[in-house]
């Protein structure tokens, strides 16, 4: 599970990004939306828009409110690859600035602002911040 440390770097395929691991960015910044106080439509947008960005072809994304199911596939190669995972996500404490932070986020990642790999460094920044109660 990516959410008990930071997210660690793997090896990119070669063009330069790995489906699953874009699905794993994509899962952990609905995961921070959810497990602080984000809308299910919101965090189900914000996967579907960072997957799309980074050119995951085909992606299904199933929130509920304490929990992520995302499937996705892709064909490089010549084959299509697979991708599915389950994330239980307990409850927190809201934290509004986190949710403003990752929506702002993943429309900046859609505008091409951010490659992955910085876009993993801001989801862990995100994480790290000290929330502030919106509850």
């Amino acid at each position: 599970m990516i959410t008990d440390k930071k997210i660690q770097p793997e090896q990119p395929s070669p063009d330069g990004v790995d489906f699953s691991e874009v699905l794993l960015v994509a899962m952990e910044a609905g995961h921070i939306l959810l497990e602080n106080g984000a809308e299910i439509f919101r965090v189900e947008e914000t996967i579907l828009r960072i997957g799309r960005h980074f050119g995951v072809e085909e992606e299904d994304v199933f929130v509920l409110s304490n929990g992520i199911f995302t499937t996705g596939s892709s064909k490089e190669y010549g084959h299509k690859e697979s991708f599915a995972r389950v994330q239980h996500i307990p409850m927190h404490t809201a934290s509004l600035d986190k949710v403003v932070a990752i929506n702002q986020l993943s429309r900046d990642v859609e505008a091409g602002k951010y490659t992955l790999e910085e876009t993993k460094e801001k989801l862990n920044e995100i994480r790290e911040m000290p929330g502030k109660s919106g509850v």
